[in-house]
């Protein structure tokens, strides 16, 4: 949590609204990179705080923006709607203008800036969605709840993102 927030802080700082917009899409919602790319403002439900998601296969699944998705996402549109101006129907209607792989080197090298990229170059942009699932674990101790929130097939992939310590099973097994 304390790393999310330094590097949050970092690209405000830097003005690289897009880079927050990552952050929180990863590590809030657990959106993978292409689904990152992938989603339309009109997708983004502010009343509901719902996004409307892309998934593997093309299929559309709902998923919960926490408040401060919501609140990095209507920052960076109110700033986008000013600056950006529409080239091509990417620019204007996609939350990211930016294909996966751009998006992946834009993110890399926000992670180099920051000083962590080759630590960080083994899980990239996917890391985030990995944060969101064991978070999320921490906080509800249901996998089938990560899973809905991940949007996985099985729970068997859950349980790779849902990492737990060895202090955490060792608590639960102090009182046999």
């Amino acid at each position: 949590e304390e790393a999310l927030e330094h590097w949050l802080a970092a690209a405000e700082r830097d003005g690289q609204g897009a880079i927050q917009v990552m952050l929180v899409l990863g590590a809030h919602a657990g959106l993978r990179v292409g689904e990152m790319t992938s989603l339309c403002w009109q997708h983004v439900d502010w009343g509901r705080r719902r996004l409307m998601v892309q998934g593997k296969g093309g299929t559309r699944k709902s998923v919960r923006m926490t408040k401060r998705t919501a609140q990095v996402l209507r920052a960076y549109q109110q700033i986008y709607t000013q600056e950006r101006r529409y080239k091509n129907r990417r620019t204007k209607e996609y939350v990211l203008p930016w294909s996966t792989n751009y998006a992946r080197s834009r993110f890399e090298a926000f992670c180099r800036a920051q000083g962590m990229g080759e630590a960080y170059a083994a899980s990239a942009i996917h890391g985030l969605r990995h944060y969101a699932g064991t978070r999320y674990y921490r906080q509800v101790r249901d996998l089938g709840r990560v899973a809905a929130h991940l949007r996985h097939a099985t729970i068997q992939t859950t349980r790779r993102y849902a990492k737990l310590t060895t202090e955490e099973i060792g608590e639960d097994i102090d009182d046999w």
